[in-house]
């Protein structure tokens, strides 16, 4: 922390990098990669092997829980 501190140059490049990495962090990409992980979430719990590159996604909605299924 202290060569940091020591460091103007390096202090920059850091907030740039960092400022580079949040700027494409817009709610829908943090949204549709939390949607990706429940897909392999879903994968896992029902045996179906997926890797986070898999074009092969499971499409079909989620299954209702008990209080929706109808009478």
């Amino acid at each position: 922390m202290t060569e940091l501190a020591a460091d103007p140059a390096r202090r920059a490049a850091y907030g740039r990098a960092g400022r580079a990495d949040v700027t494409a962090r817009t709610w829908e990409s943090v949204g549709d990669r939390l949607l990706e992980h429940y897909r392999l979430a879903l994968a896992a719990h029902h045996g179906t092997a997926l890797s986070v590159a898999s074009p092969a996604l499971p499409t079909a909605p989620a299954p209702a829980f008990p209080e929706e299924q109808p009478a």
